[in-house]
């Protein structure tokens, strides 16, 4: 990969299209710029609970950090603390700058989107555009930074348009809807008057809201608007579709390119914070747009067809799992994966195990090293696969990436690992265009399975 700057990304869940499209936005930005990109994404969000939480984490060990320009890690997608704090102090000891984003770790730059802004633009849009004078705030009771700024907008607004705050009008819920239904119930018991707009701090709480008042025959935007906060794709399916602001992909990949430009130069403290605009949706839920019953068949429509390729990937990389039962043998699993592989759009890919289970997966080779972290099992590239059976020190282990294609400038590490144990990881060419997000996380899952019977 020459002399191009190299940037690592950390995140999890590709397997979502809203990651794949903010992860594909990335990637091309910065291929544009002559930029490197390697990502390294276990599929699990590594919560507490999730199987395999510990080892799949692991993957983060084996980047080396000081061979990276930046780290940009995204906090939402990997749901536990302490590994996002190891991301962090590994390249801190590299000096390796790294980007949150979103973000509280001190020390890096960190990047947060612009919640406040956006929802002061919303309740600006219900009072000026809409003449609501009567405006409550829906938000959580968890404390949540979104939920907070979004009460503190309503509050700033409200004052300056010269609305009286009243404490009655300002609540909060758990954020399910039966929380929400018995919210909304205690409030009008109470007496409360409908009033003409309900600001909610996401779309979880002002989808849970519609549903109460269309139930109770309570039209929305004539009788009372109601708007949201957004940061799925799963905004789509709601009908009416909310009001609201959403994470722009296009403002995400710009900032963080910017930040890396601007660390990398001097221009930019690495410890900088950086706000990410929202993009503002004017839709049904507040008149500016009719209700498209059209659109609305239409994603339903397109959800069922991803539910059934979703199936049918399940059921065709079930097959691999199946082939590598028969035999519990390591070279099965290498000679029948580019097939499968080929079906997920990967060009290219190398697989390595950890040297400790060399021994455990019956191969006999002459360069076993159990010294290295490393082995080398295959590489696949343009319908060529290779049993490569090499062990490998950190140096080889980066020049081995020159066996994927020429042309790579993306490339991703996922780890192979169940339970409480990682196997190594396969380390592919990544092609936004081609890859198919879904059957590469089916056929991980199989991989991790066949590796879990072959290892036992």
């Amino acid at each position: 990969m020459g002399d191009k700057k190299q940037i690592g990304v950390c995140l999890t869940s590709l397997q979502k299209s809203s990651v794949h499209e903010t992860v594909n936005a990335l990637c091309d930005g910065a291929k544009e710029k002559g930029y490197d990109v390697h990502m390294f994404a276990p599929f699990s969000d590594l919560s507490n609970g999730n199987e395999g939480l510990d080892s799949q984490k692991e993957i983060f060990q084996f980047i080396k950090y000081n061979r990276l320009d930046a780290v940009v890690i995204f906090d939402e997608l990997i749901c536990n603390e302490s590994a996002i704090n190891d991301i962090v102090n590994y390249a801190k000891a590299e000096g390796i700058p790294v980007i949150g984003v979103n973000s509280d770790i001190a020390g890096i730059c960190r990047m947060h989107y612009d919640y406040k802004s956006a929802y002061a633009a919303i309740i600006e849009h219900v009072i000026g555009t809409h003449g609501s004078t009567q405006v409550n705030y829906l938000g959580y009771n968890d404390g949540r930074k979104m939920s907070e700024d979004g009460l503190e907008a309503y509050k700033q607004v409200l004052t300056n348009h010269q609305i009286q705050l009243e404490e009655i009008r300002m609540g909060a819920v758990a954020g399910t809807e039966e929380s929400v239904v018995e919210y909304l119930n205690n409030y009008f018991f109470a007496g409360n008057y409908l009033p003409n707009a309900f600001i909610c701090a996401d779309d979880n709480i002002a989808s849970a809201a519609c549903n109460y008042f269309q139930k109770n025959n309570i039209n929305i935007p004539a009788q009372t608007i109601i708007t949201g906060m957004s940061t799925t794709d799963e905004r789509l399916n709601y009908v009416p579709k909310i009001t609201n602001a959403v994470h722009d992909t296009a403002s995400t990949v710009e900032a963080i390119l910017d930040a890396f430009e601007g660390i990398a130069t001097g221009n930019m403290a690495a410890d900088s914070e950086y706000l990410i605009p929202c993009r503002l949706e004017f839709a049904a839920t507040c008149g500016c747009a009719s209700v498209d019953f059209e659109e609305a068949r239409a994603n339903i429509k397109k959800l069922n067809e991803e539910l059934i390729r979703e199936r049918e990937c399940f059921y065709d990389a079930s097959g691999f799992f199946s082939g590598v039962c028969e035999s519990r043998n390591i070279n099965t699993l290498a000679d029948t994966l580019p097939s499968y592989a080929e079906k997920a759009g990967i060009t290219s890919y190398n697989i390595y195990i950890k040297s400790e289970f060399v021994e455990k997966a019956g191969i006999v080779a002459e360069n076993v090293d159990n010294s290295v972290p490393l082995f080398w099992l295959s590489t696949y590239k343009d319908h060529d696969s290779t049993k490569i059976m090499f062990s490998l020190d950190w140096d080889r282990f980066h020049k081995s990436k020159n066996m994927l294609r020429a042309d790579a400038s993306q490339i991703m590490s996922i780890p192979l690992a169940t339970d409480s144990t990682f196997y190594g990881f396969i380390t592919l060419a990544y092609h936004s265009d081609s890859i198919n997000n879904v059957y590469l996380y089916e056929l991980i899952e199989s991989i991790n399975s066949a590796m879990a019977l072959i290892f036992s």
